[in-house]
């Protein structure tokens, strides 16, 4: 995993004060996952319960924002969903059967 341990921190920080609750996980995917291989963005899952994921839905835009902030400005694409897409959709059960999770 590519990422220093204060980057993983901010993450954790940053999503933890926008998350309405503390059931949820959060998974990177994509090239960071991959130690030999350089840059990238940050791809980030965060799979939360269906009736909480709208509600994050609406606040995507200022997590996206706060954490790219916090990061200098780095490139964060975030994908948010709930267990019954991540199980359904093949583009998700790609990313989770490749991802490093971080809570």
């Amino acid at each position: 995993m590519r990422l220093k341990n204060s980057e993983l921190q901010v993450l954790l920080q940053i999503v933890a004060t926008h998350v309405p609750t503390e059931i949820y996980e959060l998974y990177l995917f994509g090239s960071r996952t991959d130690d030999s291989k350089k840059g990238g963005d940050i791809d980030l899952l965060l799979v939360i319960a269906t009736e909480q994921k709208n509600t994050l839905l609406d606040k995507k835009g200022r997590i996206k924002s706060d954490l790219s902030q916090a990061l200098g400005d780095q490139r964060i694409d975030l994908t948010i969903c709930d267990p019954i897409q991540a199980e359904r959709e093949p583009f998700l059960r790609t990313a989770l059967s490749t991802a490093c999770r971080l809570k």
